[in-house]
Order: structure tokens, then sequence, then C-alpha cells
């Protein structure tokens, strides 16, 4: 085994550029163990010697490794090498304001695109999390690269919220053109035998179901899996917070009837423009036409719904 000899007197200082300077006592720092008996180096000393070799000059990293940092920065001048750049970020935490962990929703990476949530989202959030401009909330990467300063980094934890960052995700899905959602919605739709082509029945399907999806996962299989009418399917597409759910009834309805339903949200809007105003708010804070008022009156075809015929059958 080996250790590292430190100083028994003065003091080691990190110059931590979010926290500003950090002291510790050297009397206070062990002989901290470089190489272990059976030959393998340390976490302490493998970072300095790999950062070294790959010329780093800034480290950003969790406030978790600010006791790490003297025992490297001693390293870093016994090597003779220049010192980096540190600053050490809060950590994110739960809603219960504890260390964030997979029972608070915590996952890797690939789960929260599994989950039907676009690349840009996730940055946006992740990075508005600990560090802010302004009270912008919304960044598109572009805008993000072109103002983020370390010196706006908070030193107070960030608060892990799903709910938050699935209404950023329902911004950028949003603020994506159609044609750059064909590709990602493709697996989710795969999965549910639906086949998406990059043309203009799918943008225009697409451009249709974008104000009020959250996600691109698929969570309602009931189109797929019951055999509906042709009303009801049309009417699933009103249901449902997920982008893929909605194409994949509106792609059912197409593969049925042989036809292409372009305008059927248009019509269904006009029908809820002509209705009364009491029952008109209500019908639009469902997402369109609420299942009471189609349920309750199937002989009402949304393909044959015209102003006038609304209001008669209404």
């Amino acid at each position: 085994m080996i250790r590292f000899k430190t100083p028994l007197s003065g003091t080691t200082v990190v110059e931590d550029v979010i926290k500003g300077n950090i002291v510790f006592q050297n009397d206070e720092l062990d002989d901290f163990v470089i190489c272990r008996s059976d030959g393998t180096p340390t976490y302490n000393f493998v970072v300095v010697v790999d950062d070294i070799t790959m010329n780093i000059n800034t480290i950003i990293r969790g406030d978790d490794h600010v006791m790490n940092t003297p025992k490297q920065i001693l390293l870093y001048r016994a090597l003779q090498a220049p010192l980096p750049t540190f600053g050490h970020v809060p950590m994110v935490l739960g809603s219960d304001r504890s260390r964030l962990s997979k029972r608070h929703g915590a996952m890797s990476v690939t789960a929260y695109r599994d989950m039907g949530f676009l690349p840009d989202a996730v940055v946006n959030y992740l990075v508005r999390l600990g560090w802010s401009h302004g009270d912008q909330e919304f960044f598109t990467r572009d805008e993000l690269i072109r103002v983020f300063d370390l010196k706006s980094i908070g030193r107070s934890a960030g608060i892990f919220d799903l709910d938050k960052l699935l209404a950023l995700n329902a911004e950028h899905i949003k603020a994506t053109s159609p044609a750059n959602l064909v590709a990602p919605l493709t697996p989710f739709l795969k999965d549910c035998g639906i086949e998406i082509k990059d043309d203009d029945y799918s943008h225009d399907v697409i451009e249709t179901l974008i104000p009020r999806s959250k996600t691109l996962e698929v969570t309602d299989l009931r189109v797929d899996e019951k055999n509906y009418t042709s009303n009801e399917q049309k009417m699933a597409i009103l249901r449902g917070d997920t982008l893929s759910e909605g194409i994949k009834g509106t792609m059912r309805m197409r593969d049925k009837d042989g036809s292409v339903m372009d305008d059927l949200l248009g019509m269904l809007d006009r029908f809820v423009g002509c209705l009364p105003d009491a029952h008109r708010s209500t019908a639009r804070m469902s997402g369109g036409v609420s299942s009471d008022l189609h349920f309750g009156r199937d002989q009402l075809h949304v393909s044959e719904i015209d102003c006038e015929a609304g209001k008669n059958q209404y």
C-alpha cells in the first residue's frame, strides 16, 4: 500500500467558480492511499493522472466531490502540473428534499427516451434545474449554448419535478416541426403495428395532435385492441395525452374506413363552436368534444357534422 504524505501545516484552498473559495486545514487531511496493496490505484490518484494526460482544464461536478478536491490539488502540485478550474454544482433532490434516488423517479437517460421525452426537453430541464437566465424556462439547445455561463449556476439544490418536465416536454413537442417528429415517433408506433411514413399525410396528423401531446409514448391501446365502431375510433383520437396514441387512432381509422379524415378535428371544432356558450367551454376544456357529448348521441356521425346539424342534434 502506498500513501501520499500530506503537509502537516498550512492550508489548501479550493478556488471554486460556483461556491467561492473553500479553505481546508492541511493538518486535518489524512495521508491518503493512492495505491492499494494489490497494486491497483485509487480514485483520487487515477483521476488526477487521467486529467493531466488529457489536458483537462475545467472540472465541473457534483458538490459531493468537494472533499476529494483538496487531496487532488495536492497531487497536482506534487506532479508539478497546472491546476484546472474547479466548480461544484449542488445535488439534485427529490420532492421530499432528500437525495434523488430511483424512488423519486431517477432513471437512466434512455429510460426517459423510452417514456417519450425529447432529448432537447431533457437537456433543457436538467440545465434549468441548477442554472437560470432571468425567468426564462424554455430554451432550444442553440440558445443554451449561446447564453450558458458558470456564473449563473445556483448554489441551492434543485428539486426534480416530473410534472414540470412533462410540461416542458410538451412545449418542445409544440416547437418541433411535424417532419422532425416522424423519426422519434417511429419506434413507438412500430411497437403498436403502425407504420408511419414521412409524407404529407403523416405530417398533417402530427400537426393536428401536437397541441395536446405531452410525450411521444403510447399509453393507451384502446383503438388497437378493441373493435370500436368508426365513430368511436374517431373520438378516440381526442382522448389521452400522447402524440403516438392519437396518431395510432388516426391511422387505424384511416385503414378501416379506407379514407383520409384530414379535416376530422376541424369539423369537430366547428361543431363545438356551434354549441351554447355554457357547453362550449366544457367541451373545449376536455380537448375537443367531451365523451358525454358523443356517446350519449350515437346517431351523430362526425363526418356529417355541420353547424346547423350540430345545433339540432345537440
